[in-house]
């Protein structure tokens, strides 16, 4: 590869595995390496320490496995609450949304509601909850949930995407965790900012895991609009919570999605889901984890010390000695190990002094 510029220059990646890695990695000859993940090892054991349970895109005008919610299903009246009255959710192309709200009852907010098995029990886990705003219409209230039941039919967690204001734009990522008794607590809470608040279409991305006692939530943001490949993360934001009661520990077999209007107010802001998966957590330190799975995509930005796999940043799993490092001037001869595993795009601009 040729750099025809006359000074050194960033570069970027994009990559989709054609099959399993425990690793990406791109070098420059001897000298330089970017590596997430870690390489194989033949005295080790490579295993997939996070196996999905589901991995749901709405995307293929599919609800296999989605159920819809008894009509009369009651959320409460809590800030992730509501009610189900005859409403219905269909599929687009690219996501599902609210065909039919219903009829209204005693709650403020009454919508549509699906749900699915996990198959089985988990006790630890990743549960990923990704919708999109129309903040076009965001002076109107609306709300999207998603619910993490145990194997009693008790809520234990709800991770939802919320704004009761009216003539106001106030959405906020919310996250509950429930004990035993149905009683909640916040663990959670992050409001849009002032800049997203001007997003036209803001992607909004959930993450809950649970290892142990430890409960960590991440979110972060994209600007669907300008940003339609998804590479400028926009607030990203991490908070953890120590259970140290384990009053939220019991194990998750069943998820339900809500999405509700307010009864009071004829608009509503409309919220779509873009997708919803959960992955079993396995505790095994003597194997080396599977990071990349088949179909997945990888994007690396050198100049903004970037990576991420399926829009997610993964700098957590950068390997430490790795580095951005740049394009030389002149002839460049990369390599990506593994070998065969990935279909690779190098880009970047020449660069003049």
């Amino acid at each position: 590869m040729v750099n025809g510029g006359t000074d050194n220059t960033d570069f970027m990646v994009e990559a989709t595995a054609l099959k399993n890695s425990t690793m990406f990695m791109i070098t420059k000859g001897d000298e330089d390496y970017f590596m997430v993940g870690e390489p194989e090892d033949a005295t080790e054991e490579t295993k997939d320490l996070a196996p999905y349970q589901y991995r749901d895109e709405f995307n293929k005008n599919s609800l296999l496995g989605w159920t819809n919610v008894a009509s009369g299903t009651d959320y409460g009246d809590g800030l992730d609450g509501g009610e189900v009255i005859g409403g219905r959710y269909t599929v687009a192309p690219n996501s599902l949304y609210v065909e039919n709200w219903g009829n209204t009852g005693q709650r403020a907010f009454h919508g549509a509601s699906i749900m699915k098995s996990l198959g089985k029990s988990l006790q630890d886990f990743r549960f990923f909850f990704k919708i999109s705003v129309r903040q076009s219409s965001a002076t109107h209230p609306g709300k999207s949930v998603s619910y993490l039941y145990d194997e009693q039919g008790r809520v234990v967690f709800s991770v939802g995407y919320i704004d009761t204001a009216v003539g106001g734009n106030t959405g906020s990522v919310v996250v509950n965790a429930y004990n035993e008794y149905g009683e909640s607590t916040r663990i959670y809470t992050r409001r849009t900012s002032r800049p997203d608040m001007k997003v036209g279409h803001l992607v909004v991305y959930m993450y809950l895991e649970r290892k142990g006692t430890q409960l960590k939530v991440e979110t972060f943001k994209y600007d669907d609009d300008n940003d339609p490949l998804r590479r400028k993360v926009r607030d990203l934001h991490v908070r953890t919570y120590n259970d140290t009661g384990g009053h939220f520990s019991s194990p998750v077999r069943l998820t339900h999605i809500f999405q509700g209007k307010a009864k009071r107010i004829n608009n509503v802001q409309r919220h779509f889901i873009l997708g919803i998966h959960i992955q079993e957590l396995i505790r095994d330190n003597k194997a080396i984890p599977i990071l990349i799975r088949k179909g997945d995509e990888i994007f690396i930005d050198g100049k903004a010390s970037y990576v991420s796999i399926n829009d997610k940043p993964v700098i957590e799993h950068k390997d430490f000695g790795s580095n951005y490092f740049k394009i030389d001037k002149g002839l460049n001869t990369l390599l990506i190990e593994p070998q065969g595993t990935f279909d690779t795009k190098v880009k970047w601009y020449d660069r003049f002094l």
